[in-house]
């Protein structure tokens, strides 16, 4: 759908429609057509004119889902004219069917309505009655010979079907196409033609070509999909099939005929070479030439050894002249076997003369294997060369058509997942329209999805559009935007809706109060849609760990205490003469200059989340100063509760400061009613945000030390959860707000760790249905269900890395691989089951909930996560989930 609607002509086309009614005794195929047209004449408007950032295109697909499963259209494998299971009738239809379908129900409607574009919207009247046969549908002239007479007839075509099995680019499955030869012509110039030949006579402005990768397997009894690549260009010429350049193209296959082959010819005479011998081994001749002329020598390289070794006038006479005689038996039943072998293989008798000629004769004979090897390779280039230039030539440059989408399936040819890259000209860009995500992606990524031969992924059906039309595709002089007006009046009313839902958004969230936090319980993404903001907002009085709400005193004793524990830079004994001269206040002043002082040198020089040591983890304070808050009054407020802690009672200096700071905490008190609310509430908040920070770097530490030691379940949970937790700290909830940077840690390093989890748990659960037994491989699709599912949602979502997809990716083709193998029936089904969630994430499929996450308490949590970074960094994980790489 998002194909057609990124062509101009077409928009403009369903845009323009004028809708008509429908008589009560319209055939049930007529009145769908009209029904399927007034629905996408809305859809078309608001993707061209919403502000919203998506458009439900619920209506008109339920239309067509409605008319598929009415006509009994095949699933998988229809099109192709093999049986489908029943199993498959409700699964995802071939997309080439699917357009076909689509098109032949859009030419209906206009015929119905005998539709011609109004000025209203700016276009010229067609010539054609029916716009869509104009726009889609082609001409092609069929001529040759049959029987002994010759026969020429015209026809119309729509969606151009192409094979894929046996070529290796579109090049070549047109031409096979559209030439009908005997197989003797193929190779023999000068043959006479016995077979048919296509000419286009008319290409249509959008041609399309359906790529079959299909085939029924008699043996298996069921359709497979053809994995095989098939490259294709982003710029299509296809003067060479046209009618007008018949007679160059018949002397240009010609010539391709005879070099392809001068080109065999030349690749028996170099496979004499490379695959030298008579018996089942073949080597290169010249390894042969070479490793004999290794052999020959290695007699003169030892005794040239043996020579310095013994250093005797007599050790030149071993191998003497051609009349010396053969080397004493004696001497040679002396040696031990061993040390006759211990040099390698090597001639045992060889006189210098003929050492010589050996040489020169096998260095002479390489050389000119070599050099014909090396001629028969520069021939076969050069002829490689001209056929992939041949038709390189003004005269057939002239009809470019432009690629202009490549709908992708992935999967088996029972089930699998669509996809669409649809090219932007007015950005210039490849868009992949996934479901509801929509990214920018590379031609070499387009093109690593859509050719074959790469996973399960390849393309069905490509989109070119004719270069030399830019009505197609001139986006700069699109008037789309000009809607009738019934639609402009639709668009209209549909914005203010969707202005007074923001309006509404907006005052409730303006009710809740500043210092209102969300709870620290994670939970999913699914969960937090279907329950109100309002239940995941917690008072300000308390806030929950683990789902146990923990009253606000032990929040603040237990952050004071962790304070306390860092307060190494201020010594109580170094306070005693401050003590005893000016008295406990100007103790306690002093005491919180140094300690805030230490603060700010550790924020200066703090490495937050990308390093082994997380000091936020350590102190409050630190957490406060390196999100902007300033000294008064919460930072302050801090620092007195740090010595105001009960620890100090211990100590009588400690003593005394901790009494000046208690009176130091009443005396804070002295703003009107509602300003001590308000900041009591932000500093309350400011605690349960710090909570949150712990609470994600301890699922953080315990998710990895779970992934280590094999408890993949709990891993994938925690750092799923991590994930979750983290970017809702990122996004500055009350009272940080937007300008706090160090709320969370680097959301690169938590997705890497998910990822981590993620794929080893798929793994884990993909060999273990596939080598386990009945009972085992439906444990591994339980554990699948329950705890991978739920964790892909975030890896889908618009803002996702480029590495969560390839990481989705990778779960998937790790499963649809299985799919070829033999098992038993019920494996069967419920493989497909798993491969329906995994591959149609939109899909109405029941998707089990996460469970909260609950983290749990660690006794020190420094030591904790600085252990874990540490064995990230020797592992090089840190390194990869930081690089820029994506």
């Amino acid at each position: 759908m998002q194909s057609l609607f990124h062509l101009r002509v077409f928009r403009r086309l369903v845009l323009a429609f004028e809708p008509v009614s429908v008589p009560s005794g319209q055939p049930a195929q007529e009145r769908r057509s009209l029904g399927l047209m007034q629905e996408l004449r809305p859809l078309f408007a608001l993707l061209g004119a919403t502000r919203r950032k998506y458009v439900d295109p619920g209506r008109a697909l339920e239309l067509l889902r409605e008319a598929f499963a009415g006509s009994g259209a095949g699933a998988q494998g229809g099109s192709q004219g093999q049986p489908a299971p029943a199993a498959q009738s409700q699964q995802q239809q071939d997309v080439s069917e699917f357009t076909h379908k689509l098109l032949e129900w859009l030419e209906e409607a206009f015929q119905l309505a005998r539709c011609t574009p109004t000025s209203e919207v700016g276009m010229a009247k067609l010539d054609q009655t029916n716009p869509m046969l104009d726009l889609f549908y082609g001409r092609f002239r069929c001529e040759g010979e049959s029987e002994g007479l010759r026969f020429s007839r015209e026809e119309a075509f729509g969606q151009y079907p192409l094979q894929v099995s046996g070529f290796s680019d579109i090049h070549e499955s047109l031409e096979a196409a559209t030439t009908n030869l005997e197989p003797e012509a193929l190779t023999a110039p000068g043959m006479r033609r016995l077979g048919q030949e296509s000419w286009f006579t008319k290409l249509p402005p959008v041609l399309v070509f359906e790529l079959s990768r299909f085939r029924f397997n008699q043996q298996l009894g069921k359709p497979e999909k053809i994995h095989h690549q098939l490259d294709f260009p982003e710029q299509l010429y296809l003067d060479r099939y046209m009618e007008y350049n018949k007679n160059i193209t018949r002397s240009k296959r010609e010539e391709v005929r005879r070099l392809k082959a001068e080109w065999e010819r030349l690749h028996k005479c170099l496979n004499k070479y490379i695959q030298y011998g008579s018996g089942p081994k073949r080597v290169p001749l010249q390894d042969v030439l070479q490793y004999t002329l290794e052999f020959v020598e290695t007699k003169a390289a030892m005794h040239k050894a043996e020579d310095v070794e013994m250093g005797s006038p007599s050790s030149s006479l071993g191998l003497g002249s051609p009349s010396s005689s053969p080397p004493d038996e004696g001497h040679a039943r002396d040696q031990s076997p061993r040390s006759s072998f211990d040099g390698g293989p090597r001639p045992r008798h060889v006189a210098e003369p003929e050492l010589r000629m050996l040489q020169t004769c096998l260095r002479r004979w390489r050389t000119e294997v070599e050099h014909d090897v090396k001629e028969l390779q520069d021939s076969m280039s050069r002829i490689q060369a001209t056929i992939k230039d041949i038709y390189n030539e003004p005269s057939l440059l002239q009809v470019p058509y432009r690629l202009h989408a490549v709908l992708v399936h992935e999967g088996q040819a029972a089930s699998g997942h669509y996809w669409a890259f649809v090219y932007c000209p007015r950005r210039s860009v490849w868009l992949k329209f996934n479901d509801v995500t929509v990214t920018e992606v590379s031609w070499a990524e387009l093109v690593r999805d859509s050719v074959g031969g790469h996973h399960c992924t390849s393309a069905y059906c490509l989109l070119y559009v004719d270069r030399n039309n830019r009505d197609l595709f001139d986006e700069v002089k699109d008037s789309e935007l000009e809607l009738p007006s019934d639609l402009a009046q639709f668009v209209e009313e549909d914005n203010e809706a969707f202005r007074r839902e923001l309006e509404q958004w907006d005052r409730s969230h303006k009710d809740c109060p500043d210092g209102a936090s969300s709870d620290i319980v994670v939970t999913p993404l699914q969960q937090q849609k279907e329950s109100p903001a309002a239940e995941r907002v917690c008072s300000a009085a308390e806030w929950s760990v683990s789902g146990t709400a923990v009253p606000w005193p032990e929040v603040q004793l237990e952050h004071a205490r962790l304070a306390q524990g860092s307060f190494q830079g201020v010594r109580l004994a170094q306070l005693v003469p401050t003590l005893t001269t000016e008295g406990p206040r100007a103790a306690l002043a002093k005491a919180l200059d140094q300690e805030l002082a230490r603060l700010q040198r550790l924020a200066k020089h703090a490495p937050c989340g990308e390093a082994s040591q997380e000091p936020r983890l350590h102190h409050p304070g630190l957490f406060l100063l390196l999100n902007g808050i300033p000294v008064q009054p919460h930072l302050r407020r801090v620092l007195l509760e740090q010595f105001a802690h009960p620890d100090l009672e211990g100590d009588p200096t400690g003593r005394l400061l901790r009494q000046e700071a208690l009176q130091c905490l009443a005396q804070l008190r002295g703003g009107s009613e509602s300003e001590e609310a308000a900041e009591e509430a932000a500093y309350r908040g400011w605690h349960a945000l710090y909570a949150r920070f712990r609470q994600l770097a301890t699922a953080l530490a315990v998710g990895l030390d779970r992934l280590w030691a094999g408890r993949l379940p709990e891993a994938l949970s925690l750092l799923a959860g991590a994930c979750a937790l983290n970017e809702a700290l990122q996004g500055g909830p009350p009272p940080a707000g937007p300008k706090a940077r160090h709320l969370g840690l680097n959301p690169r390093l938590l997705d890497h760790c998910r990822r981590l989890a993620l794929l080893e748990l798929n793994e884990k659960c993909a060999s273990q249905f596939e080598e386990g037994s009945l009972e085992e491989g439906l444990e591994a699709l339980r554990l699948m269900s329950q705890a991978v599912l739920p964790c892909l949602a975030p890896l889908l979502a618009p803002q996702a890395s480029p590495r969560d997809a390839r990481a989705i990716e990778e779960v998937r083709s790790r499963w649809c691989a299985m799919l070829g193998l033999a098992m038993t029936e019920e494996k069967q089904e419920r493989l497909q089951e798993l491969l329906s969630k995994l591959l149609d994430p939109g899909a109405e499929l029941p998707v089990p909930a996460v469970a909260p996450l609950t983290v749990p308490r660690l006794p020190d949590l420094g030591a904790a996560f600085e252990t874990a970074m540490r064995r990230l960094t020797a592992s090089g994980q840190l390194e990869a989930a930081l690089s820029s790489a994506s």
